[in-house]
């Protein structure tokens, strides 16, 4: 039983590190594939730039969650009287999540069409073939 708790300190202790080192290391060996894959190969895979472009965004989100997260957890410790902490915290916690479903309800539109998707897409990235090809495949399917 001591064991138990000691792997769940130890994982309650370093998770969120072990999660961003996984992060990390995805990005730099999908990097280090693909500049291989590319340079020495002459070939390069639709996937690669996606994983690490997916893994960076998420590994930046992790971090700003991790923030604050710990900003809310020290703010709401009872052991430190910090008067105006708790307030500016709840009044900081409650704007950003209604910042965030703001600029959710404002793009919800975009997402919910496929067509309309990719025009967004095109329009903001004139240059992306990825976004022209499937523009062109959503104005297929439809």
């Amino acid at each position: 039983m001591a064991e138990n708790k000691s792997f769940l300190r130890t994982l309650d202790a370093n998770a969120e590190r072990w999660m961003l080192l996984g992060f990390y290391g995805m990005i730099v060996a999908t990097i280090v594939v693909e500049v291989v894959r590319r340079f020495v190969l002459s070939y390069s895979s639709i996937w690669g730039e996606e994983i690490a472009r997916y893994a960076f965004i998420y590994l930046a989100w992790v971090g700003v969650s991790l923030l604050l997260g710990g900003l809310l957890t020290r703010a709401f410790d009872a052991a430190r009287p910090w008067g105006w902490v708790r307030p500016a915290a709840c009044i900081a916690a409650v704007a950003a999540a209604l910042v965030s479903g703001a600029a959710v309800h404002h793009r919800v539109h975009v997402w919910s069409d496929p067509v309309l998707l990719w025009r967004d897409a095109t329009a903001k990235a004139p240059h992306s073939s990825r976004a022209w090809n499937n523009l062109g495949n959503a104005l297929r399917i439809e």
